[in-house]
């Protein structure tokens, strides 16, 4: 017996487990492996030795993942089955996937339903990852996961998420696809490539337009009431000296449009800004 292999056991006979989990180590792979299962089980537990190897959690009810994630010096597998794991917030996968010793990954059978895109940035240095069995949502944000479950490779090049033809989505529209076969198409989805600022410049530009065409066409449309307003508070008249209208239209269109309030100032104003047309004098 060599005495790496003796301290080894030592110091697994020496760690104190908490109920529901054990502590052993395997010889065939040697490892220290920290295990524990049950129901009983619902945060990540704090008792894990800093010289563990592997650390298996199976059919627990951790529902969460968001602690500051404690480093261990030799931890080269994790795995969170068979559980009720919904989330595993981006701080807490960040520090997992940051792990310079750690290999393989497997959050399979869970219940995630959203992945963050710190999977794909951050799973390099990795060289196995299982997802399969959760119930992912597909919605126009998982475009990025189609590519990286089908293209991601280790440093090795070999293939990164070992399950990642098994992966599906939940969601009622697409329920039971390969998140790996997702696309923008039958997704629905149309995210425009131009940078942010021009569709800025452009929506202010169409704006304006929209501003400046609905002003001149509402000065068209009431062209008298302009007249009347500019000659009320500016005390000039509006009107082309060369342009002959029909007066008695003109007094027509004013009475119809101010009744009797305006009336009077109306037929003013068109008597000495308006040219009679021929055989017509101003009323």
């Amino acid at each position: 017996m060599n005495i790496y292999y003796f301290c080894s056991i030592l110091s697994a006979k020496q760690i104190q487990c908490s109920e529901s989990c054990t502590c052993h180590y395997n010889q065939a792979l040697d490892e220290n492996v920290f295990m524990c299962t049950g129901p009983n089980i619902r945060n990540m537990p704090t008792s894990i030795p800093n010289n563990t190897d592997r650390i298996i959690l199976t059919r627990t009810n951790i529902t969460h993942l968001c602690i500051s994630f404690p480093y261990f010096n030799q931890l080269s597998s994790l795995s969170i089955v068979s559980s009720r794991l919904t989330r595993i917030c981006d701080d807490t996968l960040g520090d997992i996937l940051n792990s310079q010793t750690l290999k393989q990954l497997d959050v399979s059978k869970n219940n995630i339903h959203h992945f963050s895109t710190v999977w794909m940035k951050k799973s390099r240095i990795l060289d196995q990852i299982w997802l399969s069995g959760n119930p992912a949502e597909c919605g126009c944000d998982m475009i990025w996961m189609a590519d990286w479950l089908e293209n991601a490779t280790t440093r090795s090049g070999s293939r990164l998420v070992k399950d990642y033809r098994d992966l599906a989505c939940s969601s009622q529209t697409k329920n039971g696809t390969p998140v790996y076969k997702l696309d923008k198409v039958n997704l629905g989805c149309y995210p425009t490539d131009k940078p942010l600022w021009i569709i800025v410049v452009a929506s202010v530009i169409s704006a304006f337009m929209l501003v400046v065409v609905t002003v001149v066409l509402t000065v068209h449309r009431y062209w008298r009431i302009v007249r009347w307003l500019v000659y009320k508070n500016f005390d000039k008249l509006i009107g082309d000296p060369d342009r002959c209208e029909d007066i008695t239209t003109v007094h027509f269109e004013a009475f119809v449009s101010f009744r009797y309030a305006r009336v009077w100032s109306l037929r003013l104003l068109d008597t000495y800004a308006a040219k009679p047309c021929k055989n017509q004098t101003p009323l």
